[in-house]
């Protein structure tokens, strides 16, 4: 049994604290967000290298799932508050186009004319040089789970373009 001041809150991990050990994973974070859920290669490496640089004797039950003793609970309290700031700035950096065409299911074309007549979310856009400045747009993470929870939209937009219409965003 736990008492209140040895509960361990994250908005990123499933934490479980038990009578000898404490167990981490992120598959909460996975669960509920896009941006983490497209990019939980990373998620996982960059949990597992911080936690291997802390050297503090948790290892590993399964490949998502981090065991630590019970004792170190004030220590885990920090490694979660620092693995949840990481993990709110994986969860929030815009997605790239071929993210953005992979989870909704749509081709280029169809992504280009959807962002330029707004039904696309734009968060912002990117700029390298290659012989010239090319510009890239980037969508936000929240704006698209949402378009991903509403097939049938995406199936009216491509509806209303077979017909020439212009659907609304």
């Amino acid at each position: 049994m736990t008492h209140a001041g040895e509960i361990v809150r994250s908005g990123f991990l499933h934490v479980t604290v038990g009578q000898d050990e404490i167990h981490l994973s992120p598959q909460k974070g996975l669960n509920r967000f896009l941006g983490l859920r497209l990019r939980e290669a990373e998620v996982k490496k960059r949990i597992a290298t911080y936690l291997r640089r802390l050297d503090i004797g948790a290892y590993a039950k399964a490949p998502d799932v981090w065991i630590f003793r019970r004792d170190d609970i004030h220590t885990v309290r920090g490694i979660v508050a620092e693995i949840d700031a990481a993990l709110k700035i994986i969860a929030n950096r815009p997605l790239t186009p071929r993210l953005v065409q992979n989870v909704l299911g749509i081709t280029a074309r169809e992504r280009l004319r959807w962002t330029k007549d707004g039904r696309l979310p734009v968060k912002g856009s990117i700029s390298f040089r290659r012989g010239q400045t090319i510009n890239i747009r980037t969508y936000a993470p929240d704006g698209i789970a949402k378009l991903l929870s509403d097939p049938a939209l995406i199936a009216s937009w491509r509806a209303n373009d077979e017909n020439g219409q212009t659907a609304q965003p």
